[in-house]
């Protein structure tokens, strides 16, 4: 009886034994593979519980779970396919049950998701993390694409990132792409436009934001800026007059309007060179109204500039180049022009080489250390003395 007992004492401890190292050796859940940052070996085990019931949608869900949690954990390119793989398995979710509960759960998650990769990149971006903050900002995109948030934070970054091509290429994706797009977008897209020194474009976008460029003075001389520097003269004088419209007395608009127009009236006394030798009366006529009457309102704005400010260096400085070479350009056409013409021509050309004397002295007073000041005044001194003898 004795044997009995101590053999069946035997037989439980070895059953006992036998469970604890079943507990012990048996596989973690993917709850705790997770936990233990083992996504891999997750992902594995939830895919193997998928193969054996595919029809189980919180399988999906939990797996799309999964892949977002790992996707947030390494931040890097691979994210991206993480993520991809995440909404696949939420989409898998929702098509095997559709109830509103499902729904509400998918919606509940990605949306925490889009609130991690959103903040990250608004950290990274405050950090001067410019790539990362890019990177995070492509990940809300990816997760929630119609939310207009991340566009126009990623857009900032690429900017910063001297990146203007790519800002624009995300504002425009956003347009096409977000369900509401506010003004604020179409005025950013403008300025980028005008960074890229593309005018046209810019307007086109300033017109969508309802802005009126005329009367926004900072707008409208980078919009001016961007028709100058890519040689538009005639677009810039058109804009620079709707400006002169809403502030008649700013001088510094003067002051470039009248650059503009002197641009623009040397480019016509040119065409005037050319119509005296092709020897067209009626061309002529006409071209020399046009030269004279630009050359007027060049002269006007340039002094109504420089009369607001007389110790403006750089005013003084515009109507000596202005004198300067219109009246070369004028002593250029009397040499072509007609025989009747030559004296009129003449007479200008020495009228405004006096007035280049006259404001290069102004300019050599304000600057009594510039040794070139010295030169150009003597030379225009000289020539006006061998054309008067």
């Amino acid at each position: 009886m004795n044997s009995f007992n101590q053999i069946t004492r035997i037989a439980s401890l070895l059953l006992a034994i036998g469970f604890f190292y079943a507990c012990s050796s048996s596989k973690p859940t993917v709850d705790e593979l997770v936990a233990a940052n083992s996504y891999d070996q997750a992902l594995e085990q939830l895919n193997a519980e998928i193969e054996k019931t595919p029809d189980a949608p919180s399988l999906h869900f939990r797996k799309g779970q999964l892949l977002g949690e790992w996707a947030k954990s390494i931040n890097n390119d691979s994210s991206s396919v993480l993520y991809d793989g995440a909404l696949d398995a939420f989409s898998q979710s929702t098509e095997q049950d559709p109830s509103d509960d499902m729904k509400q759960k998918v919606e509940t998650v990605v949306d925490e998701l889009w609130q991690h990769e959103y903040q990250e990149g608004t950290k990274a971006y405050e950090e001067k993390q410019l790539t990362s903050s890019i990177r995070h900002f492509e990940h809300a995109k990816q997760l929630l694409p119609t939310r207009i948030e991340p566009y126009q934070s990623q857009s900032v970054a690429h900017f910063e990132n001297k990146e203007t091509n790519k800002a624009i290429d995300v504002l425009e994706t956003a347009i096409t792409t977000c369900d509401e797009i506010p003004a604020g977008l179409y005025q950013n897209l403008g300025y980028l436009y005008i960074d890229l020194q593309s005018p046209v474009r810019a307007l086109y976008y300033y017109e969508l934001a309802n802005i009126d460029v005329a009367k926004n003075k900072n707008l409208a001389f980078g919009l001016i800026n961007a028709f100058i520097n890519t040689e538009r003269t005639e677009e810039a004088s058109e804009w620079l007059s709707k400006l002169l419209a809403n502030y008649p007395e700013d001088d510094q608009i003067l002051n470039v309007y009248g650059t503009q127009l002197y641009g623009l009236t040397m480019e016509t006394l040119d065409d005037l060179i050319a119509a005296y030798r092709q020897d067209n009366q009626d061309l002529v006529t006409q071209i020399r109204f046009e030269a004279e009457a630009l050359g007027e309102q060049a002269e006007q704005h340039l002094t109504r500039a420089f009369a607001r400010d007389t110790a403006n260096a750089r005013y003084i400085e515009s109507l000596a180049v202005f004198y300067n070479n219109t009246a070369g350009k004028y002593l250029s056409v009397s040499e072509v022009a007609f025989e009747s013409d030559k004296p009129g021509f003449e007479e200008r050309a020495m009228q405004l080489l006096n007035f280049a004397i006259l404001y290069y002295e102004k300019l050599q007073r304000e600057q009594p250390e510039n040794d070139l000041l010295k030169e150009k005044v003597d030379a225009l001194k000289l020539l006006q003395s061998n054309r008067s003898n």
